[in-house]
């Protein structure tokens, strides 16, 4: 996301920096036991369960970190990135390995480098790669709680006609909730597809499908509005048209609920100063 809430301001602003370290943490998870990213109060989050590991390796100080983007309840991730400010002369290869061993199996740090004062996770990005699974049927329960399992059969091929309309820049005012203040609702896709996920199909018989999108920011729950839209289209109860209706605004409601959290996977961050 995009929006400028209070996660996504740059947490060092409050800090001397004398003698502040500026570190970025690449970061995977299975999002299934987790309130979202973001800290809440009494609930358990991926930024949570981070900064415990981080503060029990920091000798108790608690550091700030400021994530690239907010992933909400039981949503996952391939490449979550963490700018985390503290005073720690640790080395990159300690901070993975003694991180690694104190957070639960479902959180992996997979990288650590440290960045400049300026750096900001948010900002800096220049494109973010979400993907959606889902089937028309059961999957191996191995994969249950990352696949989203459709109860209708869908039209896939009007579905990835469909998928083509959102790709350029759009308001996308329609496809988000409310809850983060945001700037400006409009956004630039860059790419827009389904495709068969090979890389999680077990049987022909009974394929699992992905929906990719790129672009250049997402709104809260954008990439789950965007996806329960084509659901629409693949199930008959919208056309091609209906969905160019509300994308610009000449149609003023949405084409459907927000799609179930598990297929969702936040795929791939692109900075291009690192």
């Amino acid at each position: 996301m995009t929006s400028q809430s209070q996660d996504s301001l740059s947490e060092s602003d409050s800090h001397s920096t004398s003698s502040k370290r500026y570190t970025l943490l690449e970061i995977q998870y299975d999002g299934t036991n987790y309130n979202g990213w973001q800290v809440q109060p009494g609930l358990p989050t991926v930024q949570g369960k981070i900064k415990e590991a981080l503060t029990k390796l920091n000798h108790g100080v608690e550091p700030s970190i400021l994530g690239s983007g907010r992933t909400d309840s039981g949503v996952h991730a391939l490449c979550q990135y963490a700018k985390v400010t503290w005073e720690s002369d640790v080395a990159h290869e300690k901070i993975i390995r003694a991180l690694n061993g104190t957070l639960p199996r479902d959180i992996r740090i997979v990288s650590a480098r440290d960045v400049e004062r300026n750096f900001h996770p948010v900002r800096d990005a220049s494109s973010k790669t979400y993907r959606y699974y889902f089937s028309c049927g059961r999957v191996a329960p191995v994969l249950a709680r990352f696949v989203y399992e459709h109860r209708y059969d869908l039209d896939i091929e009007m579905m990835k006609e469909a998928a083509k309309i959102f790709e350029g820049t759009h308001d996308f005012e329609y496809f988000r909730t409310l809850g983060t203040p945001v700037n400006s609702t409009v956004r630039e896709i860059f790419e827009s597809r389904i495709r068969v996920a090979s890389e999680l199909t077990y049987d022909e018989n009974q394929p699992i499908w992905v929906y990719e999108v790129r672009g250049n920011g997402f709104l809260k729950q954008m990439v789950r509005l965007m996806v329960s839209s084509l659901f629409q289209v693949g199930r008959g109860k919208a056309s091609h048209d209906d969905l160019r209706s509300v994308l610009s605004k000449s149609v003023k409601k949405r084409l459907g609920a927000v799609a179930p959290p598990q297929g969702l996977v936040l795929y791939k961050v692109v900075y291009p100063v690192l």
